[in-house]
Order: structure tokens, then sequence, then C-alpha cells
């Protein structure tokens, strides 16, 4: 569990009907992993960077995660990206930015003709 996430910090923020910070980075990361773009591809998390928290959603409130793709290069078979993940609000307002790094890497496959190339859109 993460050190923000520990002891009274995090019930406190519960208590008070706040989404900590680390909670959104963590639900942020876990959902942006699964999409299925990267469902040919082993995700690792390679770092996540110091979220900035600029308005706290409510618990039970719907959030939508964007990410941008800052950087990106490919080495030894491992593609490492880096995104601008913004946590908004329903309304559109950015709840909390960070910077997530992944490093992806083909999954072993037999079918010879499909392309694994991640390209950017």
């Amino acid at each position: 569990m993460p050190r923000s996430m520990r002891g009274g910090q995090l019930q406190g923020s519960l208590e008070a009907g706040r989404v900590p910070a680390a909670l959104l980075v963590s639900s942020a990361v876990a959902r942006l992993t699964s999409v299925g773009l990267f469902r040919s591809y082993q995700v690792r998390v390679a770092h996540t960077g110091r979220a900035r928290l600029l308005s706290a959603p409510a618990l039970g409130e719907p959030v939508t995660a964007v990410a941008t793709v800052r950087y990106r290069s490919s080495r030894q078979g491992v593609t490492h990206v880096t995104f601008l993940v913004e946590v908004r609000r329903r309304n559109g307002e950015v709840a909390t930015r960070f910077e997530l790094g992944l490093d992806l890497q083909a999954q072993r496959d037999d079918s010879p003709t499909e392309d694994r190339t991640l390209h950017a859109a």
C-alpha cells in the first residue's frame, strides 16, 4: 500500500467524503493499463509521477481518466511510453494530474501475420 494511503491520512480523507490523490492515481493507472489497446502487450508500470490534487472529487462521484502521450521510445522489443494523465470530474474540471510511464512488451504469439507495432494515434 502506498505510504500516503496508510493510517489516519486515508481515514481522515474518507470521513470528510473526499477521495485522496493516491487512490485516484491507483484507480486511474489500473483502468488505463487494462485498456484494450494494450491487450496484446505485457504492461509494466515503470513510474508514476507525483499527483497534483487540484480539486478533490467526492466519494462515488464519476470521474474519467484522460491520457496524452508525451514521449515514446522503442528499444530491444520494449516500448516505453510516458503519458500525462488527467483525472476529470463529470463537469470537465481536472481533479488531479500526474505522469505515468509504461513499459510495453509484445506478448509471444504464433501468428506471424499480426503487426504488433504500437502506433500513435
